[in-house]
Order: C-alpha cells, then sequence, then structure tokens
C-alpha cells in the first residue's frame, strides 16, 4: 500500500524550537507555498510557490523581512515580470521574462529612480539603451541589435548640451566618433575602422582651430602635429605629408546635431 503524506508540513529545529521549513504535499508532490526560514533569527529567507512538484508561482527572496527579489514561474520556467529590490524596498530592477528568457521592457533603477531603459528580445538587447538623469532627461542612447551595439550612440551632459557622438558597427566603433565642450563646440573628431583608430583624430581649441593633430593607421599613430589657438605649429612628427592632407579647417561653431534632436530631444 503506497502511503503518501498530503498536507501541509513543517521543519522544526530540535534545539530552538524554531520553523526552519514549512511545505505543503498533494499526491507526494510539493505543492502551494514552501517557505524557508533563518535558523539563528526564524525570519522568512524564501518563498517557493509549486504546483504538482513544479515552480508555478512567484518565488520571493528576503533579508530583514523585505523583499529583495520576486520573480513569476510558469510551469517550472521564469515568465512575466520579475522584481529586484535594494535593502531599503526600493526596486532596483524591473525585468520581463518569457518561457525563460528575458524579452521584453527593463527598467535599472538607482535610488529607487529609473536610470536606465532597455528592451531585450530572446535574451538579446534590442533597440535603444537609454540613461536618464535624476530628472529623467535622458544622458545616453546607445542602439542594439541581437545584443551588440549597432548604429549611432548618442549621450548628453547632466547640463543637457551634446557631450559625444559615436557610430558602432557589429558592436565595435566604426567611422566618426565627435566629442563637444560643454558649450557645444566640437572638442575632438576621431575616425576609427573595426574598432581601430584609424585615420585623423583631431581635437580643438575652443576657438575652433585645430589643436592636435593625429593620425593612424590600423591603431598605429604615423602622425602629428600639435598647434596653438592661434593656429602656430609647435610639433610636427612622423608622415608630414599625411598630415597635409588631412590638417583641417578651424571646426564649425556649435550646433546641436539634428540627430540629437530627433533622438534626445532639445
Amino acid at each position: 500500500m503506497d502511503i503518501t503524506l498530503d498536507g501541509r508540513h513543517s521543519v522544526i529545529d530540535p534545539d530552538t524550537g524554531r520553523v526552519l521549513r514549512t511545505h505543503g504535499l498533494s499526491d507526494g508532490l510539493l505543492d502551494g507555498p514552501l517557505e524557508v526560514f533563518d535558523p539563528a533569527t526564524g525570519e522568512r529567507t524564501h518563498l517557493y510557490t509549486y504546483r504538482a512538484g513544479v515552480l508555478h508561482g512567484p518565488v520571493v527572496t528576503y533579508e530583514a523581512g523585505r523583499e529583495t527579489s520576486r520573480l513569476p514561474f510558469v510551469d517550472g520556467v521564469l515568465d512575466g515580470e520579475a522584481v529586484y529590490s535594494d535593502a531599503q524596498g526600493r526596486p532596483s530592477m524591473i525585468l520581463t521574462f518569457r518561457q525563460g528568457r528575458k524579452d521584453g521592457p527593463c527598467i535599472a533603477y538607482v535610488n529607487g529612480r529609473p536610470a536606465q531603459r532597455m528592451t531585450f528580445v530572446a535574451d538579446a538587447l534590442e533597440g535603444e539603451v537609454v540613461a536618464v538623469g535624476l530628472d529623467g532627461a535622458p544622458l545616453a542612447s546607445i542602439p542594439y541589435a541581437a545584443g551588440t551595439p549597432e548604429g549611432t550612440a548618442l549621450y548628453r551632459s547632466p547640463e543637457g548640451s551634446p557631450a559625444r557622438e559615436e557610430t558602432f558597427v557589429g558592436g565595435v566603433l566604426d567611422g566618426e566618433a565627435v566629442d563637444y565642450y560643454p558649450n557645444g563646440a566640437v572638442l575632438e573628431r576621431r575616425t576609427s575602422l573595426g574598432g581601430l583608430p584609424d585615420g585623423p583624430t583631431v581635437s580643438y581649441h575652443l576657438n575652433g582651430r585645430p589643436q592636435d593633430v593625429r593620425i593612424y593607421r590600423a591603431g598605429t599613430l604615423i602622425a602629428r602635429a600639435i598647434f596653438d589657438d592661434g593656429g602656430t605649429c609647435l610639433v610636427r612628427q612622423g608622415d608630414t605629408a599625411a598630415l597635409d592632407t588631412v590638417i583641417p579647417d578651424p571646426a564649425p561653431p556649435p550646433a546641436t546635431p539634428s540627430l540629437w534632436r530627433r533622438i534626445m530631444g532639445g
């Protein structure tokens, strides 16, 4: 004759009398909530929810009586909105799962405020990852495709002015990147190919005149020239012929790129 112990059960520490675990059985299988308690304090540390021996429902972890994570399970796999919390009980991340994989929106928080917004598709980042400041204004926007950066990434200073613009191809820098002074003037332009510096990198004085001109070939510096803010050349080294082809005119006056206005506003 088969004997099952269906119903609710508790495991008790024989020395302290504290409950260490409670669980339920149905047809010999875990069913309903399973709770785990700290043997030293008696506080609940974990809650698991079962149906017919399989996780089905919330799985919750606790610390000092506060929830630190709440994970949704359906038929043994993560499915739904998972919530992670900090020591003050504020959300630190909200992440969406579908059939065991990260799939859907995700928000990361700092001190309870949204700090990053992103989207996963089948465990891979897809679309824009947007970082925001304390006022909710975007600080960075980085496009992803199939889990790697792909396209033009834009960055702003905490004050809201453009700070950097760079392009990724296949997860590495490729093409022109531009850094800006706080007033919007160009600080530096540089070019990359396949993740390596390749071509001119030019930094500018605040008045728009070139300050430091460097020429790279497949990551190797081959020439350099340095100028004062009046345009006088102070240093000229390496492949001077290459320098003559790329020493630029003064940078144009500050202007907010149209891409900034479209994606980041302002």
